[in-house]
């Protein structure tokens, strides 16, 4: 009398309900958590192509000559630090891909950094004043001192996926 409960049937109704209620918020979490974590990857490598891309740019507006130039790998006279007329070894920055996908992407001023990871293409292309291209590599300091503009590649691919930055660079300070 006035004893009421619940019964074992009940119990397990309300078990399922409740294990089906946190499997499906379950699955939503981790569907969502592996969208963010795929776009966060994305985001990050199209980040760190387009500082890379930014830093050369910048770098080359900046050099006052041009000491190697070929397809993969660029190297400027990027400042005159001391102010006295000569190239030295420190003013001197590298901007080099070894050709291979998937490695990095290095800037090099007495010590060597890398600028960018995951690097599938680096592609340098030099032009004159009169935007007519230089066939590269161009090896000497003559045919190097009529590049005036410099176009820019980089692809960097992730998790199957290639983005590709494309840019010019006009040399001012020369």
């Amino acid at each position: 009398m006035g004893k009421r409960g619940i019964t074992l049937v009940e119990l397990l109704i309300a078990l399922f309900i409740i294990s089906a209620l946190s499997g499906t918020i379950a699955f939503i979490f981790v569907s969502l958590l592996k969208t963010w974590d795929s776009q966060n990857k994305r985001f990050g490598a199209r980040l760190e192509s387009s500082i890379a891309l930014d830093t050369l740019i910048h770098d080359l507006r900046e050099t006052l000559s041009v000491t190697d130039a070929q397809n993969r790998t660029i190297s400027i006279w990027f400042r005159d630090a001391d102010l006295d007329g000569n190239q030295d070894s420190n003013e001197v920055v590298t901007f080099n891909w070894d050709g291979v996908s998937g490695s990095s992407l290095t800037r090099t001023q007495t010590i060597s950094k890398m600028i960018a990871n995951n690097i599938s293409n680096f592609q340098l292309n030099y032009f004159d004043s009169n935007d007519i291209e230089l066939p590269s590599p161009i090896t000497l300091q003559s045919e190097r001192d009529k590049i005036k503009l410099i176009t820019i590649t980089i692809s960097s691919s992730k998790d199957a996926e290639t983005l590709t930055f494309r840019s010019n660079a006009r040399l001012r300070n020369r």
